[in-house]
């Protein structure tokens, strides 16, 4: 009840002051309120990643996360800081800014995957909790950036999840996968040995089978066939992990006298993951957003193909208990127990979303397979791996993030619209910025056992801003 007096109270406040054209008195009562919502929103979320009672074993464990602003990054940034442990988050936000990314195809990279707001909201979601530290824009190829992060934190494990992801897209510029996915993970392990890192778990995928296996699952021990330059890449990275084990002992016992322990690595390949904040290449993601503004779905072949879609919750499960049960050197698949055709998918799809798809049929794509399903007996062996979310549950939860993020997405861009207004701002600005503020205020009354309204306080914080900062364009 005293929250909503406050609500009213302050909507008042600031309804006066407009009334009034008092815009010095307005503006101090949006910089008061940035105060106190920034401060809520830490509140916020050190209430939303407390521990749980069972996951206090961890101690004082910090973890580093390549890729922190990505897809499955950012998931599982979030379920480390519910487990307990302290993370540490790099990741690349803009790729145009990296000079040694221009030279590459402007289709590639305008086009890619992930816009720049994307994953800042990813990264927003965390930000500023007291067992989160992010560093932005450092390239894991970037050995000197590498060496700080090391440096100013105490690291004991590495989940390895940055990388250029996209079978695709790997065609376009399949030099800059090998830089990044391969001799990316080589740098990556070179440095972890060197600081005597003891357990490093890389993201794999399950795209380097190639569909060599038909209809029948793949397992770990099958020979690896990449059909395009991605899964060539994430080949070589496991070739590397494999050997940088090996090397790990006499490197590490040159660097300091009896210390005999060789560095564990674990890989995960992951088949066809989809969910909440999916990226926009991702299949079932991009369908979501082109049926619910209804334009039509690209559809690759007939529709027959089968995938085993495993949602981002098991994929998140199953990586935790990988980083709580350390192996030497293994592999594991991890994957959903389904097997589900694209045309499934999208019929449950349409029930979900309750509008019908408009097919556009085209041909397979170059590195296409018909198949990729996963054998998980080894993780369900020896990590106790057992996929939870079925593929109806899945979807229903996809379409139903899609639902609260959209009108979000929208505020978020009028947001950025109107902070590049710069200083040409007028009435009708900050009309439209007090309309916004109260836009805001209602998405972070949305739970949905998602973190969405952490993203909600944020951009609140940034809109009172906003308008203490129209306010002091119209008094000078």
């Amino acid at each position: 009840m005293e929250r909503i007096n406050t609500k009213v109270r302050v909507k008042e406040q600031l309804e006066r002051a407009v009334a009034s054209g008092d815009w010095e008195s307005l503006g101090k009562v949006a910089s008061e309120l940035e105060k106190e919502t920034a401060k809520l929103e830490m509140e916020e979320k050190e209430k939303f990643y407390a521990p749980t009672s069972t996951s206090r074993e961890v101690g004082e464990k910090t973890v580093l996360v390549t890729g922190a602003a990505g897809f499955i990054g950012s998931h599982l940034v979030e379920r480390l800081l519910k487990e307990g442990y302290r993370v540490i988050g790099l990741d690349v936000i803009d790729l145009g800014e990296r000079g040694n990314l221009k030279p590459y195809s402007e289709e590639l990279l305008g086009n890619y995957i992930y816009d720049q707001d994307i994953k800042r909201q990813n990264v927003e979601r965390c930000l500023g909790h007291s067992r989160y530290r992010f560093y932005e824009n450092v390239d894991v190829r970037d050995e000197e950036a590498l060496e700080k992060v090391f440096q100013e934190n105490s690291i004991n494990q590495v989940m390895h999840m940055a990388a250029l992801a996209g079978v695709r897209d790997s065609f376009k510029a399949p030099q800059l996968y090998l830089e990044i996915d391969e001799k990316g993970t080589e740098r990556m392990l070179a440095i972890a040995v060197r600081y005597q890192i003891k357990y490093f778990l890389y993201a794999s995928s399950s795209s380097i089978y190639g569909g060599v296996n038909g209809n029948r699952p793949s397992k770990e021990e099958d020979v690896p066939n990449p059909r395009a330059p991605y899964p060539a890449a994430k080949v070589g990275a496991e070739v590397w992990a494999h050997t940088y084990h090996n090397m790990a002992e006499d490197l590490i016992s040159s660097k300091k006298r009896g210390q005999d322990k060789p560095l564990c690595v674990c890989g995960l390949r992951f088949f066809t993951v989809y969910g909440r904040r999916g990226r926009r290449d991702m299949a079932l993601r991009k369908f979501v957003e082109l049926m619910a503004r209804g334009k039509p779905i690209p559809i690759y072949g007939d529709g027959s193909q089968s995938r085993n879609f495993t949602h981002i919750n098991d994929i998140v499960e199953g990586m935790v208990r990988a980083l709580k049960n350390p192996h030497p050197d293994e592999i594991f698949n991890l994957g959903g127990e389904e097997t589900t055709t694209l045309t499934d998918a999208i019929e449950l799809l349409e029930r979900y979303l309750e509008k019908k798809a408009i097919r556009d049929c085209q041909p397979l794509q170059l590195g296409d397979v018909h198949a990729s399903l996963a054998d998980t007996s080894k993780a369900e062996r020896m990590l106790d791996y057992r996929p939870a979310i079925s593929i109806k549950e899945g979807i229903s939860d996809l379409c139903r993030w899609y639902q609260i993020w959209a009108p979000f997405k929208k505020a978020y861009n009028r947001y950025q619209q109107l902070r590049d207004e710069g200083e040409e701002y007028t009435e009708a600005d900050l009309q439209e910025a007090l309309s916004l503020r109260d836009e805001l205020l209602q998405l972070t009354e949305v739970r949905e056992d998602d973190s969405e309204y952490l993203v909600a306080y944020h951009y609140l914080v940034c809109t009172y801003r906003l308008i203490a900062d129209i306010c002091h364009c119209f008094t000078v």
